[in-house]
C-alpha cells in the first residue's frame, strides 16, 4: 500500500504542472469533499437518537429537531455534491487538454527517425484511453482516496469506542480484503496489458486498411480483411471476458460474501447477545450498524481504487513516459542560417537495419538560387539524398553543410520553415482550400492567398468553384485531381515564402497538359530561390540549369 501511495504522489506531482489556472478548484474540492464526508456521519447518529429517544423513550418532542437536522444535512449534501462535481470536471477538462497538448507538442519535436516506426493504434490509445484514465487522479485517485482513507480510520475509531468487542470482529477482515484484491488486481493488470497490445495492433490495422481501401477492393482482398478483423475482435472478446471475471469477483462476489453474509451475520447475532448482556442499547446498535455500513462502503471504494491504480498503471506509465520526455534539440536552438548554400561533403548513408550503402562518399554543392536536377536509376538514392538534405535522415558518414554549418547544428525549425516539399503524394488535409493554404502562413490575407494561387496557376480553377476558397477537398484532397492538388501545395509553399523548393517526382503521375501547368507555375519562382528536382521525366528537368547523376 505504501508503494501505491508513493506512486500516487509521483503522478500527482507530474499532473500539477498541467493544472495551471485550476489549482484553486483543487483546494475547493478538498474542502467540499471533507465537508461531505463529515455530513455523512451525522445521519447514523440521528437514526440512533430517533430509535432510542423517540421510539423507545417516547420523547416525541425530539422528533422535530431530528427530522429538521436530517433534512438540512441531506439538502446541504446535495449542494456539496453538485459543487464537487463541477470542480472535478473543471480540473479534469483543463488537465486532459493540457496533457494531450504536451504529448502532441512532443510528437512534433521528435527526431525524424522516430516517425519511421510510429504506430497509429498506439498513438490513438495514448491520446484517448491512457490520458482519459490518467485524469482520474484529479479526484478518484487523490482527494477522494485520501479522504476516504481518513473516513475509514475515523469510523474504525468510532466503532471501537461504541463497542470494541463487536468492532474488532467487524474490522478484522480489512487486511484480508486488501490482500485478496491485490492478488486480483495483479492478475487483471496482465490482462489489461494484453488488451492494450491487441487494441493497439487493431487500431493500426484499421487505419492502414482504411487508407488502402481502393487497393483492397481492386485486389479483391475484402474477405481476407474481414478475417483479420474477426481475429482481432475474437481476441478482444476473450480478453474482455477474462477482465469481466476479475471485475465481478472484485466488485460483487467478494463484497457480497464478506459483507452481506458473514459480517451481517456477526452484526445481528453478536449484537443481539451484547444487547441482552447490557453492553449496548438498541439505538446504539442501530447507529453502529449504520456507521459500519458507511465504513464498509468507504473501505470497498478504497480497495477498488487501489486495485484500479494497480490495473491502470499500464496506462498511467505510458502517459508519464510521454510527459517526462524532453527535447534536447529544442533546448539548443542551434544556428539560424542567413544564406542557404548547400554542401554535401563525402556523405555515406545506409539504413540501420541494412548492410548496403545507399550513397557512398557522395559530394555535391548547391549554391543559393541554383536549379538542380537529380537523376539516376530507381533505387540509386535520389529520394534518400533529398531526405538527407533537410534532416529527415542523418548521414552514416560525412557531413551536410548549410551556410557553412553542419546540418546537425542548424536550428531545424528555422530550416524547415524555409523548405517547401512538393511530392508525388503531397499532404493536404480534410478541410477547405483556404485552411490548407493557411498552413503555409497562418495570418495570410485574402490578397496574399490569391497572389500565391495565381503564381501557382490554380487561382482560376479555385474561383470557378461554387464555394471558391471555402471548398472542402476531402481526405488528402481526394476531391481534387492530381494536378490541382500539386498546384495548391505549390501555392502553400509560395505563401510560406520558402528559400528551397524540393520537387520529388511531383509530376510523374500527371498527364502532359497538367505537367505543363505545374511547369509554368514553377517558372514563376524567383531566381534567388533554390530548386531541386528529382524526376524520371525529361520534361520535368527542363527548368534545371544542371543535372547531377547518382549512380
Amino acid at each position: 500500500m505504501v508503494k501505491k501511495i508513493q506512486y500516487r504522489f509521483r503522478v500527482l506531482k507530474e499532473l500539477n504542472k498541467y493544472a495551471v489556472g485550476v489549482r484553486g478548484f483543487f483546494l475547493i474540492k478538498i474542502f467540499l469533499s471533507a465537508l461531505s464526508i463529515g455530513m455523512a456521519l451525522i445521519a447514523p447518529y440521528l437514526y440512533g437518537q430517533y430509535i432510542q429517544r423517540t421510539i423507545l423513550g417516547k420523547h416525541m418532542e425530539c422528533l422535530v429537531w431530528i427530522v429538521g437536522i436530517y433534512i438540512g444535512t441531506q439538502l446541504l449534501s446535495t449542494v456539496l455534491a453538485l459543487l464537487n462535481n463541477k470542480c472535478t470536471y473543471t480540473i479534469n477538462n483543463k488537465v486532459t487538454v493540457a496533457v494531450r497538448t504536451k504529448i502532441m507538442r512532443n510528437r512534433f519535436q521528435q527526431k525524424f527517425q522516430f516517425y519511421t516506426n510510429l504506430n497509429v493504434g498506439n498513438e490513438k490509445m495514448i491520446f484517448d484511453d491512457a490520458v482519459g484514465k490518467m485524469c482520474d487522479f484529479c479526484g478518484i485517485q487523490t482527494i477522494d482516496y485520501f479522504l476516504l482513507v481518513l473516513q475509514v480510520v475515523t469510523l474504525t475509531f468510532m466503532l471501537l469506542v461504541m463497542e470494541w468487542h463487536l468492532a474488532v470482529l467487524m474490522i478484522i477482515s480489512i487486511p484480508i480484503s486488501f490482500w485478496i484484491n491485490h492478488l486480483n488486481g495483479k492478475a487483471a493488470k496482465e490482462n489489461n496489458q494484453q488488451t492494450w497490445n491487441n487494441d493497439r495492433a487493431w487500431g493500426d490495422w484499421i487505419f492502414t486498411s482504411i487508407n488502402a481501401w481502393k487497393e483492397i477492393r481492386a485486389m479483391q482482398l475484402e474477405e481476407r480483411c474481414e478475417e483479420n478483423f474477426d481475429e482481432y475482435s475474437k481476441k478482444y472478446s476473450k480478453l474482455f471476458r477474462v477482465y469481466t471475471r476479475f471485475w465481478v469477483t472484485r466488485r460483487f462476489t467478494i463484497p457480497k460474501i464478506k459483507e452481506e453474509f458473514l459480517m451481517q451475520f456477526l452484526l445481528i447475532f453478536v449484537g443481539g447477545v451484547l444487547i441482552c448482556k447490557g453492553n449496548i442499547t438498541i439505538g446504539s446498535l442501530l447507529a453502529f450498524s449504520q456507521y459500519y455500513s458507511i465504513l464498509t462502503s468507504s473501505l470497498q471504494t478504497v480497495i477498488n481504487t487501489d486495485t484500479d491504480l494497480q490495473i491502470n498503471s499500464v496506462h498511467y506509465d505510458k502517459v508519464l513516459k510521454e510527459l517526462e520526455w524532453t527535447d534536447e534539440e529544442a533546448k539548443n536552438n542551434g544556428y539560424k542560417p542567413q544564406n542557404y548554400d548547400i554542401k554535401v561533403d563525402n556523405v555515406t548513408f545506409r539504413y540501420p537495419e541494412g548492410n548496403v550503402d545507399i550513397l557512398k562518399d557522395f559530394s555535391l554543392t548547391i549554391p543559393k538560387g541554383d536549379r538542380v536536377g537529380i537523376v539516376g536509376q530507381s533505387g540509386a538514392g535520389k529520394s534518400t539524398l533529398l531526405n538527407l538534405l533537410v534532416g529527415v535522415l542523418e548521414p552514416t558518414d560525412g557531413r551536410i553543410l548549410i551556410d557553412g554549418h553542419d546540418l546537425r547544428e542548424i536550428n531545424q525549425k528555422v530550416l524547415h520553415q524555409k523548405v517547401g516539399f512538393i511530392l508525388q503524394e503531397g499532404v493536404l488535409f480534410n478541410t477547405t482550400i483556404r485552411e490548407n493554404l493557411l498552413y503555409g502562413k497562418e495570418d495570410a490575407t485574402q490578397e496574399e492567398i490569391e497572389k500565391a494561387c495565381e503564381r501557382a496557376c490554380v487561382k482560376e480553377f479555385i474561383e470557378s468553384l461554387p464555394n471558391k476558397y471555402d471548398t472542402e477537398i476531402g481526405e488528402k484532397g481526394t476531391l481534387l485531381s492530381g494536378g490541382q492538388r500539386q498546384r495548391i501545395i505549390l501555392a502553400r509553399a509560395f505563401l510560406k515564402d520558402v528559400d528551397i523548393f524540393v520537387f520529388d517526382e511531383a509530376t510523374s503521375a500527371l498527364d502532359q497538359h497538367t505537367e505543363n501547368l505545374i511547369q509554368n507555375a514553377i517558372s514563376n519562382i524567383n531566381k534567388d530561390k533554390t530548386i531541386i528536382v528529382v524526376s524520371h521525366r525529361e520534361s520535368s528537368l527542363e527548368i534545371c540549369n544542371r543535372r547531377v547523376l547518382i549512380e
